[in-house]
């Protein structure tokens, strides 16, 4: 699925806050410290487009944004990711999380397969989707 149809369904399921002045907007302890909506760090960072060859990012040529950098910055991908991770998350009357969506970059789309090893994430069921973890895995390509 294209990354901008993944944004659309997340955004149409309510994952995704674009409007700051909506009623559903997070409780003030929830909110980004930048103070941007989910769908604007997504716009900010070029990630509805998908497309490396665009190079949006001059000084990284051939990277896309990572929103979430569920890695850290430690897959050597050298990804351009926000200063806040994104981590778009809902949550119920009493603040637990419900749902979420992550963006998961998983390699360069300019190297084609992964150089050595490739980025597995895994999210335990029943956990906060906000805490997510980070494996690596030897690529067979």
């Amino acid at each position: 699925m294209p990354i901008n149809t993944g944004i659309t369904l997340a955004r149409s399921a309510g994952l995704l806050r674009f409007d700051p002045d909506s009623p559903d907007t997070l409780p003030a302890d929830r909110r980004r410290a930048d103070g941007k909506t989910e769908h604007q760090v997504l716009f900010d960072m070029w990630v509805h487009e998908g497309l490396e060859k665009l190079e949006r990012f001059p000084e990284r040529p051939g990277r896309l944004g990572d929103p979430d950098d569920l890695d850290r910055n430690t897959d050597g991908f050298n990804a351009p990711s926000p200063d806040e991770p994104l981590r778009a998350t809902r949550y119920d009357d009493q603040g637990r999380p419900v749902a979420g969506v992550r963006f998961a970059y998983l390699r360069p789309a300019q190297a084609g397969a992964c150089p050595g090893r490739c980025q597995v994430i895994r999210c335990d069921s029943g956990s906060d989707p906000a805490r997510c973890h980070v494996g690596y895995e030897l690529s067979t390509s």
